[in-house]
């Protein structure tokens, strides 16, 4: 069954472009969050788009990632916060910058696709808008021009368009269902490059969740610069390898210090 665009159509008789925007990872110990958004033109319909929990298959994620951004008219952007901006802000507000900082990319994105640091997320892996967001209806392109329905129950402060938060918008809201899958497979995409660096740890099974066996390799291993040192599981893990290495340097016998031989004092001619 397809997704509904009930809200939507409902904000679009205003003469408005409505964004559907959502994230993926923000439970997860290691990795970015990333946060997308996506408008979908009049008429657009595909029973496979849902809130990208739904298809368990990685596979099928991809296929219908691939259908949503090659579609015609389909206009989307991503923004992607590290693991720094993360342990500085919290996840919440990390989330938060994610969500303005990828809505301002897609309405601000008038000529050309690009990439750059986010304006909140100092060490942002990328963040960009595709393709560029001029509408030939809008005369003007300003954040008044648009709407965004974001899914959960949190609207950022400071957020570049009018807003509202709906719960389960992923499975309410096509453009919302639409943003989930392309955050999600966006996500998997950096998972799979991070653990080519860190295989140890098999990112690309569990994606960074705290899976058993996820905590065992990082108690086992230590985290790695991608894990969020401010999450339980890693924290508890930094402590406890710091208490071993303390115990260690007492547990080492104490040298006595050399003594110095004494300068023998050269005799005067």
């Amino acid at each position: 069954m397809t997704v509904a665009r009930v809200r939507e159509n409902a904000v679009k008789g205003k003469g408005t472009v409505v964004i559907g925007v959502d994230e993926a990872g923000r439970g997860p110990l290691a990795g970015p969050v990333v946060v997308a958004a996506c408008t979908l033109p009049e008429g657009f319909e595909d029973a496979d788009i849902m809130d990208s929990k739904m298809i368990v298959s990685e596979a099928k994620r991809e296929v219908v990632y691939e259908k949503i951004v090659s579609g015609k008219g389909v206009r989307w952007s991503v923004c992607v916060v590290g693991v720094g901006h993360i342990d500085r802000r919290n996840i919440l507000q990390a989330t938060m910058d994610g969500m303005r900082e990828c809505v301002r990319m897609f309405v601000a994105n008038n000529k050309t696709t690009r990439k750059k640091a986010c304006k909140d997320c100092k060490d942002v892996t990328s963040c960009y808008a595709h393709p560029p967001a001029h509408n030939p209806r809008i005369k003007k392109n300003t954040p008044s021009s648009y709407y965004t329905l974001i899914d959960g129950n949190k609207i950022p402060d400071a957020h570049p368009t009018p807003a509202e938060a709906i719960i389960k918008g992923d499975s309410k809201e096509l453009c919302i269902a639409a943003a989930s899958i392309i955050a999600k497979v966006t996500r998997d995409r950096i998972m799979h490059t991070i653990h080519r660096i860190y295989p140890i740890y098999e990112i690309d099974r569990h994606k960074g969740y705290p899976t058993e066996a996820h905590r065992s390799l990082i108690k086992e291993h230590g985290p790695t610069p991608q894990h969020r040192k401010t999450f339980g599981p890693v924290k508890a893990a930094i402590a406890a390898a710091a208490k071993k290495a303390k115990a260690k340097e007492k547990s080492k016998p104490k040298s006595k210090p050399l003594k110095k031989k004494p300068v023998a004092k050269k005799k005067a001619k």
